[in-house]
């Protein structure tokens, strides 16, 4: 995936005055992220997915904050979901202690992320809980369960057009 936010929005501003559109707006300068941009694209070419690529990806977030929306959004989504579809018991406990770094990974639990990983996501909060983070597991699940069908939804209306 290719995190150039920079050529993301002239292209949209482009097609949208193309298209008598408003260009797209945004509050984040490109200077402001350009370190996530280049961290986001970095993990992902690592291929290393675990609660530890969570971790850097939740510092990354830290960092600057303003930049959690559009494609850095959509970054952030993939790689938690990879990350919780490949690592998920040692995900949950870090969650249960750091509220802060659950708040964000819930967030990035959408429908942005790859359904193969969401559906894995989903399989593990239903079979691989203890009792002490089942409350957390479930909603895992309905979070996850809520991306898929989003997914589907939106596949179901671009077939009908």
């Amino acid at each position: 995936m290719n995190w150039h936010f920079a050529a993301f929005l002239l292209f949209n501003s482009a097609a949208s005055n193309a298209a008598g559109v408003k260009a797209i707006q945004t509050s984040k300068p490109w200077p402001e992220c350009a370190k996530i941009d280049r961290d986001l694209d970095s993990t992902m070419k690592s291929q290393k997915f675990s609660l530890g690529t969570i971790k850097l990806i939740f510092s990354i977030y830290n960092s600057n904050k303003n930049c959690d929306d559009g494609a850095y959004a959509e970054g952030f989504s993939e790689i938690v979901c990879r990350s919780l579809s490949r690592d998920f018991k040692a995900s949950l406990e870090a969650l249960e202690k750091d509220l802060d770094m659950k708040k964000f990974v819930m967030k990035h639990i959408d429908a942005t992320a790859d359904q193969f990983d969401l559906e894995k996501i989903k399989g593990n909060a239903a079979m691989s809980c203890q009792i002490k983070t089942k409350s957390l597991c479930e909603e895992i699940g309905k979070l996850a369960t809520r991306a898929i069908e989003q997914i589907k939804d939106d596949d179901l209306l671009d077939k009908k057009r």
